[in-house]
């Protein structure tokens, strides 16, 4: 499953999780071995674009050389699933309830993600990529 998910990391405060995932205390995508996971990162202050416009996601997938259904995109936030999930890509929502209790929550919904994990569930994420 690591080559489909070597994938495209789209967030867009980016900047600011880059600095505490390469810090010397959090270094989390070399302690759980996923730098190769993530090539490219984006965000909208950058690209100057809002979501769940697709132009953020459509420059990831330029920039990456791949099609969008080999991309991934992990979000906190249903624009990032529903502006992804328009090209095609596959999806992880990172949600800030219990995963039974995120089904309660939404109800019947359009947006469907491929996957779902909770907030602060590192593990989780890295057994997706793997």
């Amino acid at each position: 499953m690591s080559d489909f998910f070597n994938s495209e990391l789209i967030y867009s405060s980016y900047g600011e999780v880059e600095k505490i995932l390469k810090s010397s205390n959090h270094n989390l995508l070399e302690n759980f071995f996923m730098t190769n996971d993530f090539s490219t990162d984006l965000h909208n202050m950058t690209l100057r674009t809002q979501k769940p416009e697709t132009y953020m996601f459509e420059q990831a997938v330029l920039k990456s050389g791949k099609r969008a259904c080999d991309c991934l995109m992990v979000g906190d936030d249903w624009k990032d699933v529903l502006g992804s999930q328009k090209l095609g890509m596959k999806t992880i929502y990172v949600s800030g309830l219990p995963v039974d209790e995120y089904f309660d929550s939404v109800g019947d919904c359009d947006i469907v993600p491929d996957f779902i994990i909770e907030k602060g569930d590192i593990t989780s994420l890295s057994n997706l990529l793997l």
